[in-house]
């Protein structure tokens, strides 16, 4: 599964690092075995920001938050958008969480 968010207008940063929080619900028995977070240019030029461990995501679990760190690298094309994408099998859909009281975040902090 894939999603994706896009700005209106490239946003342009300096090298930084970046934190992401993603609150995740799935059925017990189904499996994520990998998780991309990346952020794209205009063109569509994907750049991999961060990815799981394996061990982050082991178990037969219904619920979890998962943090990753990454660093956006300026290459001077500006971000147009970002996608998380998640890799595995399951019959009746995971989510993530992005409103309430714990929702999943992207936090960028300029270096």
């Amino acid at each position: 599964a894939e999603l994706s968010y896009e700005l209106d207008e490239p946003l342009y940063l300096p090298t930084c690092s970046c934190n992401i929080t993603l609150h995740l619900q799935k059925p017990r028995l189904s499996l994520i075995n990998k998780i991309v977070v990346s952020v794209y240019d205009a063109d569509g030029n994907e750049t991999i920001l961060a990815e799981n461990t394996l061990f982050q995501l082991l178990g037969f679990w219904k619920n979890r938050v998962l943090t990753l760190d990454g660093t956006i690298q300026d290459t001077g094309v500006g971000i147009k958008g970002v996608k998380v994408s998640l890799y595995g099998f399951s019959v009746r859909g995971v989510s993530i969480l992005y409103g309430g009281d714990e929702p999943s975040v992207f936090q960028i902090s300029l270096m």
